[in-house]
């Protein structure tokens, strides 16, 4: 949502400025953002799993004890042939956990078509699209290393460090485990505002092709930097061409199907995987990342 709010616009008037520090930016924004989304984990207190589940007399229903939500307990009527529930408790922090995300994708917004263009007219000609081509690798195999972590930490005990974890009865294999999935966030966020201090120290023009570069001074010096005014202008014409590019658009559609497909398989399937056939997180997620997402990513790639 964050990126599709923002990126046209980076990518016009981004590419008028610094790029370089835009996209550092656009990184330390990616990093607030991740950082942001485990943040519901330390305000929301320690999980509680004790539930205990006791049959009646009558065989139609069952009582529920649960103390996973307060420190009294609250009994619960279920019919199971109604599949009749009880009210449960929400909470608002979900909120956080979406305000972090669109934060991110704001972040994600200059890192594409700015880094691609701004090695596409600085470095030599022989060596961009090998470099674009490293650009985008690493974006394509960057979920098996995201499903690497999040297998990881599934796999720990989600107030990991604030309890004893020799006191904890339940295992992953348990539906009442939550692994510590704020870990993933704070580790990517952590090491995302680290990648982006070098950004900042990169200059407008790189050096390895010293034509460009020379050409860039020469003609800043006898030419004023436009005003964002000056570059609004264009903008409107600049859209109006490229949405009249027959080829830009057929480019377009087949990468819209083709990453629809991508986003899809790694949204639903540790999620089919985990409800259909018993398996924990932790399995799901190491599965997802090592034996489906690097087929799927050279497909895409071919």
């Amino acid at each position: 949502m964050g990126n599709l709010l923002v990126i046209t616009v980076v990518s016009y008037f981004g590419a008028k400025f610094h790029r370089p520090k835009i996209i550092g930016a656009g990184v330390l924004l990616m990093g607030i953002g991740t950082l942001l989304m485990a943040l519901p984990h330390f305000i929301m207190g320690r999980y509680k799993y004790e539930t205990a589940a006791t049959h009646t007399n009558d065989a139609d229903n069952f009582t529920v004890i649960s103390t996973c939500s307060s420190d009294t307990q609250n009994t619960v009527q279920q019919l199971v042939s109604g599949c009749q529930k009880g009210e449960e408790e929400s909470s608002p922090t979900w909120v956080i956990v979406l305000l972090g995300n669109i934060i991110r994708g704001i972040g994600e917004a200059s890192i594409g078509p700015l880094g691609m263009s701004f090695i596409d007219d600085y470095a030599l000609p022989e060596n961009s699209a090998f470099y674009i081509g490293c650009l985008q690798t690493l974006g394509v195999i960057g979920p098996i290393f995201g499903y690497t972590l999040g297998s990881l930490c599934a796999s720990l005990y989600v107030d990991i460090g604030l309890v004893n974890q020799e006191t904890i009865t339940i295992t992953p294999q348990d539906s009442r485990w939550v692994g510590a999935w704020w870990l993933g966030y704070v580790v990517s966020g952590l090491l995302t505002l680290l990648a982006a201090l070098p950004l900042w120290f990169l200059p407008r023009a790189l050096p390895e092709n010293h034509q460009t570069s020379e050409q860039d001074h020469h003609s800043n010096q006898h030419k004023h930097t436009p005003s964002i005014t000056e570059i609004a202008k264009d903008f409107g014409p600049s859209l109006k061409r490229l949405l009249t590019n027959k080829i830009y658009l057929l480019y377009l559609v087949s990468n819209v199907v083709a990453f629809n497909a991508f986003a899809i398989f790694i949204t639903y399937t540790p999620k089919y995987l985990e409800q259909q056939f018993g398996q924990s997180a932790t399995k799901t997620n190491f599965l997802i990342g090592l034996t489906s997402i690097p087929p799927v990513a050279l497909a895409v790639k071919i």
